[in-house]
């Protein structure tokens, strides 16, 4: 078979074209950005802040220093700081002791 794009594509699958379910995939996948998170992967929604980025890990934010590209975010401008493809973002945690 030949999707309209002139690509080929083999059958279908439970009812769905094996072409469609690609298009799909690649479709969710570019709905994602990816940030280096303390050196790891890490996908997010497009449009993603910061305080989106600490509440998906479940964090308060309270005891956390963000540190992106080199610069600190400061709390107050943690749910209007975009992330952007790409972005090197440190999360660094207080804690006490003695």
């Amino acid at each position: 078979m030949v999707n309209d794009m002139g690509v080929g594509f083999v059958g279908m699958y439970h009812g769905l074209h094996l072409w469609d379910t690609t298009k799909e995939i690649i479709k969710i996948m570019s709905q994602r950005i990816t940030i280096a998170l303390n050196g790891e992967e890490q996908p997010l929604p497009p449009d993603s802040s910061v305080g989106d980025l600490l509440s998906i890990l479940g964090s308060d934010g309270k005891s956390v220093a963000v540190v992106v590209n080199d610069a600190i975010i400061r709390p107050e401008n943690r749910s209007t700081h975009q992330l952007q493809q790409g972005d090197r973002v440190e999360l660094l945690i207080f804690a006490g002791g003695g």
